[in-house]
């Protein structure tokens, strides 16, 4: 009588349990799939309302998605365009400028003194080297690069061993120095000045060489 009275009450507690576990599982999915529902209706809702975006509010992949998308939209047409750099103008290293009188004071003034930053040279300067020799005063940055930082070459490019980034590093994973475009501008005593022609061809959207 004992044993039968304790299977009984150990199958009416097996039960019990079978049936918090099945709750739980659908307390757990509904859960999942509500908040799977908020969060794609409050995307839903942002991209209708926000369609542009908002400083301060878009995510980071969003910002980045935009900056892809304006930088291979054409924003401009250029009447007199020149590729230089590279063998003659043609191949690796060689990149197009636009020459148009109100885009490169250089054609009505023969003594503006245009700025040019570079940001990654590989062992490549001849894009430099040519903007040296129009007249512009030109930095090349590149930190994987084992020139000396500082070397001025014949043409008067200045090379710094330096990465573009969007933060402030001493040395980062590969001990390399990095620096935000507002401190390089801020430390070789560029602020308030105009970049004329700023070229980022690194290997990473934000990086060194």
């Amino acid at each position: 009588m004992l044993l039968r009275m304790l299977r009984n009450q150990r199958s009416v507690l097996l039960k019990g349990v079978v049936a918090l576990l099945v709750m739980a599982v659908f307390i757990c999915f509904n859960l999942e799939a509500t908040l799977m529902f908020l969060i794609q209706t409050k995307h839903a809702l942002f991209h209708e309302k926000y369609q542009d975006g908002i400083p301060g509010l878009a995510s980071p992949l969003e910002e980045s998605d935009r900056l892809w998308e304006f930088a291979h939209t054409m924003q401009y047409k250029c009447e007199n365009p020149k590729r230089i750099g590279g063998d003659n103008g043609v191949g690796d290293g060689s990149y197009e400028i636009c020459l148009e009188s109100k885009h490169w004071p250089l054609t009505t003034d023969p003594n503006y003194k245009c700025l040019v930053y570079s940001f990654g040279v590989g062992d490549d300067l001849s894009f430099d080297d040519a903007l040296a020799k129009m007249g512009c005063e030109v930095h090349s940055f590149d930190p994987s690069m084992n020139w000396e930082d500082g070397k001025v070459f014949p043409s008067g490019v200045t090379f710094h061993k330096i990465g573009i980034s969007q933060w402030d590093i001493e040395k980062d994973e590969n001990g390399w120095k990095m620096r935000s475009l507002k401190t390089l501008l801020k430390e070789l005593g560029h602020s308030g000045r105009i970049i004329d022609i700023l070229k980022v061809d690194t290997d990473a959207p934000m990086g060194g060489g």
